[in-house]
């Protein structure tokens, strides 16, 4: 640790520390098979044209594809959306982002218990349960969103001893708040 600013380092003893956690913790969690369990954006949109093609919607899936071979991400995900808006869209995303937790390795969650160690205050921009689910103790955590208007104005104020995760851009239990 001796590359680390003092300052940063007397921040980590203290637990003083905010992590902003992106989408490589969520990605680092593999199930008892081996296989990663969420998907990366390029994947989740693919995976998008197979449930549009489930659907019998031709022209959003090809739409997706053709978005995805040019790279534009963003007009890939408004057809996806666009053809799966709705209950359907809903339930794609749930089965994307909330596994059966009793499938996963709990091996691979290195990652997520290493960034707990840092701080009982986690500001993610991921909408699955992992973080939760990494905590030593995964009943005691608290979650909150941008909704929760009350909790995100304490939110630096909270008892520290009790684990809160911020999910910047919404939770998977809310699906109708994603930020996506």
């Amino acid at each position: 640790m001796s590359n680390i600013p003092q300052g940063l380092h007397e921040a980590i003893k203290a637990k003083r520390l905010i992590p902003v956690v992106g989408a490589g913790v969520s990605k680092s969690i593999k199930n008892k098979q081996g296989d990663h369990v969420f998907p990366n954006w390029t994947e989740l949109l693919e995976r998008a044209v197979v449930e549009l093609k489930n659907q019998a919607d031709e022209i959003n899936a090809q739409l997706v594809e053709l978005f995805l071979q040019k790279q534009e991400y963003q007009q890939a995900a408004r057809y996806a959306y666009e053809g799966l808006k709705g209950p359907n869209w809903f339930n794609f995303f749930k089965f994307q982002f909330c596994p059966d937790f009793d499938l996963l390795n709990s091996d691979s969650a290195s990652l997520p218990r290493a960034i707990w160690r840092l701080s009982n205050q986690i500001t993610t921009l991921n909408y699955d349960k992992i973080l939760e689910w990494a905590n030593n103790q995964p009943a005691q955590v608290s979650t909150i969103d941008n909704n929760s208007t009350a909790e995100l104005a304490n939110f630096q104020k909270l008892d520290q001893n009790r684990p809160v995760v911020w999910h910047l851009h919404g939770h998977i239990d809310n699906c109708a708040e994603l930020i996506s």
